[in-house]
């Protein structure tokens, strides 16, 4: 098999993160590399995709979909495990569901994975969102019989996981956040929480105004309790795409009470139904379109964009000719230069609104790195894409912004025999130690200061950090 590969360096691109980060910091976005890593056993797009690791393996699971023929007939039940080492697929139980769904998404908490709502269309045209949520085992490769239900069917939703770090130490809870998204026949405001611990629904506080709902947006939650989330489009005539972004702040003491904003148009960006990788916005379309790729306004058939968008002080850049070892300072050429470079020969495709993500973060050659995979998608011409791609991306930051960026320090640093461990919460936190292959090597817990023996440990570079990121910092030892 044929592996191709496109690295473009992020030459000392510095932004900032203004509405990512109220503090204004600055960061330094390195590199991103694609990879085909394995064609799929077919063509699919708009189904769920996660990650998950068993032991020293690693699988990425698909759930539903659409297949090659992008009608109705083709939306299908089919679910797939990949394995991302051997490069092996094997057909796993079909979605526990009469009907096919697309635009669902999928998510881990815990050592299951939810399969979360999306819909059906039938032969006549008509829809049907789903009220369904499905507990995926991945160890038993089979769906449980747990009968978890939505309070408002969504499809098209922004599905995030929150990690609640709740005031008694070792007692954190992972959280289900479904947000927004479409339900039969109008955008809703719903913010939907479940917690699979208690297999409970909670209310979170509602989207405001009625005036930003959009299905088909992008989103992530940052530095532990920041929901932002941009794109999507609007109800109205041809569904058009809305420029404005949503930041929301879940309150640390109830993570049901959040505190929404409208972000302007100058921090914002047109998206619709691209995803997010470490903090750019990859894929998407200006324009809505529905699940055959064509336009609700006009039915003309879209085409991938290519494009990467950056934050860039207050506003977001868009990029649309990335390039390899780029001398410009960023990843994009002017826009007067006509010559499309695209990614090395592979084609990012459209309809990419979930992927699966690695976790944790690790480090690699000095390089905090995040790893993404992206399954299928709608690549030029309505074919539909049957790559798996395997997306990296590293962030290279001294260890001094790195301590500043993470409110935690750890001094001397390098060191020989021991490092001291401060952090400014005011709970105590919990944190692994990791090498540069990104194993987990220990745990600790810190209260207000801790003092760590290296003795044991190799010369090198180690990671520090929490489960969500929120905490971490780099240590060397001599």
């Amino acid at each position: 098999m044929k592996i191709k590969t496109l690295r473009y360096s992020l030459i000392t691109l510095l932004f900032v993160l203004s509405f990512f980060n109220s503090q204004s910091q600055y960061l330094e976005f390195s590199s991103i590399e694609f990879t085909h890593i394995l064609d799929l056993p077919e063509p699919v797009t708009n189904g769920g995709v996660e990650f998950f690791e068993i032991g020293d393996s690693s699988y990425v699971y698909l759930f539903g979909g659409i297949d090659s023929t992008l009608k109705s007939s083709g939306i299908h039940r089919r679910c797939y495990k990949i394995n991302v080492h051997t490069k092996s697929v094997s057909r796993i139980p079909d979605l526990p569901d009469t009907l096919g769904r697309i635009a669902l998404s999928a998510d881990r908490v815990g050592d299951k994975i939810y399969v979360v709502g999306g819909y059906h269309v039938f032969a006549d045209g008509s829809e049907k969102t789903s009220s369904l949520v499905h507990e995926f085992d991945p160890v038993g490769d089979t769906f449980t019989s747990k009968k978890i239900v939505l309070p408002v069917p969504v499809d098209d939703h922004v599905q995030l996981v929150y990690k609640w770090n709740q005031p008694l130490p070792n007692n954190e809870r992972e959280l289900l956040y479904i947000i927004g998204g479409w339900s039969h026949n109008k955008n809703v405001p719903n913010v939907q929480i479940y917690d699979p611990k208690n297999n409970k629904w909670l209310v979170g506080t509602s989207l405001p105004d009625s005036r930003y709902l959009t299905f088909g947006a992008v989103g992530k939650i940052y530095d532990g309790n920041n929901i932002v989330f941009v794109g999507g489009a609007s109800d109205g005539a041809g569904f058009p795409v809305q420029r404005y972004g949503r930041s929301g702040i879940i309150d640390k003491d109830d993570p049901t009470k959040i505190t929404w904003s409208i972000l302007s148009p100058g921090v914002s960006l047109k998206s619709y139904r691209s995803t997010n990788v470490a903090g750019l916005i990859v894929g998407g379309t200006d324009t809505s379109y529905n699940y055959n790729a064509k336009a609700y306004q006009g039915g003309k058939v879209l085409e991938p964009t290519r494009r990467v968008y950056y934050p860039s002080f207050d506003k977001w850049s868009r990029c649309e000719h990335p390039v390899q070892n780029s001398s410009w300072g960023h990843p994009c050429l002017p826009s007067n230069i006509g010559s499309r470079y695209g990614f090395n020969g592979l084609s990012m495709p459209m309809d990419i609104r979930d992927i699966a993500i690695k976790e944790p973060v690790h480090i690699r050659w000095g390089a905090w790195v995040r790893v993404f995979y992206v399954a299928g998608g709608i690549l030029s011409g309505q074919e539909v894409s049957r790559k798996l791609l395997k997306v990296e991306t590293g962030d290279y930051i001294g260890v001094e912004e790195f301590e500043d960026l993470n409110k935690i320090k750890v001094w001397p640093n390098p060191a020989s025999n021991r490092i001291i461990v401060e952090h400014e919460s005011v709970t105590p936190i919990n944190l692994g130690v990791y090498n540069v292959s990104g194993k987990l090597l220990m745990k600790i817990m810190v209260e207000e200061e801790l003092e760590l023996d290296l003795s044991k440990f190799n010369s090198g570079i180690y990671l520090l950090r929490n489960a969500d990121g929120s905490y971490s910092t780099k240590f060397i030892k001599q």
